[in-house]
């Protein structure tokens, strides 16, 4: 068996991102994740609920292979072998009104805000009627101060490339809304995370 790949990241983080998950009533029967990165939080979740399918996918190949390892690690087969999908390309989306639930986690603050366009348009097309989003990630609020540690992390992630950055909480809110999705719930997480869940209309 090849070596798995470790995001330190994702070992840390997806305890409190999976119970979260597991906690939505209904229980979603089918979850498509975007931007898998090694997969470690699909070969988690599947591993505890054997009976809901979790479909890996990325539109990097290192991302696929890496997601692929974790996926052949797995002796139950609700783990499903990872699809390319980019967000910008609507070609490469799955069928319309295909999943219950999107899954994106640690993606919005390290692309382009083009990017995060493309995966409400993408959920927009593949999800359900009153199908739900799940984002995790670092989050800015227009209406209180950011803490030093995210003010920090974004002048960081700025350095590495101008499109990224920690997005705006009413910005994302707004971009769900225009694509038939309210917020339903918000959960603060460690290390100045957020958990947001919308759902569509």
């Amino acid at each position: 068996m090849e070596k798995k790949p470790v995001n330190l990241s994702a070992e840390r983080n997806k305890g409190p991102i999976i119970e979260i998950i597991e906690n939505l009533n209904p229980e979603p029967k089918k979850i498509l994740e975007l931007a898998s990165g090694t997969g470690q939080h699909g070969h988690y979740y599947c591993k505890r609920q054997p009976h809901v399918l979790w479909q890996l996918s990325d539109y990097q190949d290192e991302a696929l292979a890496a997601s692929q390892i974790w996926r052949d690690d797995l002796s139950q087969d609700n783990l499903l072998a990872p699809k390319k999908i980019d967000c910008l390309d609507h070609q490469t989306w799955p069928q319309k009104d295909s999943y219950d639930l999107l899954v994106n986690i640690n993606m919005i603050h390290i692309s382009p805000w083009e990017t995060t366009q493309g995966l409400f348009r993408c959920a927009a097309h593949c999800l359900k009627p009153r199908g739900r989003i799940y984002l995790y990630g670092p989050y800015f609020h227009k209406d209180r101060e950011a803490s030093s540690g995210n003010i920090e992390f974004d002048q960081w992630l700025r350095s590495k490339d101008s499109t990224w950055g920690i997005r705006f909480f009413e910005d994302v809110c707004d971009l769900a809304e225009a694509n038939g999705f309210a917020l339903q719930s918000s959960h603060p997480m460690p290390a100045n995370n957020t958990s947001l869940i919308f759902e569509g209309k």
